[in-house]
């Protein structure tokens, strides 16, 4: 599941408008809320990329490439450098 990290408004208010940078923040705010569920969704899209590349011989390489890539995204997410 997603964690909640922040409750933002729905759409900025004259008092946002005036506040240098609010809209890179709320946008910020809600990239770091969808990531959770942005990983989960990359995760199980390289192991799906991987079980292609296992059962399809024809087109392995490019399931080969889309799997290193999200397991590249993932590492970098989760602080993993393997």
């Amino acid at each position: 599941g997603m964690t909640r990290i922040a409750d933002l408004p729905a759409s900025t208010t004259p008092m946002w408008d005036s506040v240098p940078g609010w809209q890179t923040a709320h946008a910020n705010a809600r990239l770091i809320a969808a990531a959770p569920d942005l990983l989960d969704a990359l995760q199980w899209q390289a192991d799906y990329c991987a079980k292609q590349a296992a059962a399809n011989t024809v087109e392995v390489m490019l399931w080969l490439d889309a799997e290193r890539r999200a397991r590249a995204a993932i590492a970098k997410a989760t602080g993993d450098a393997r």
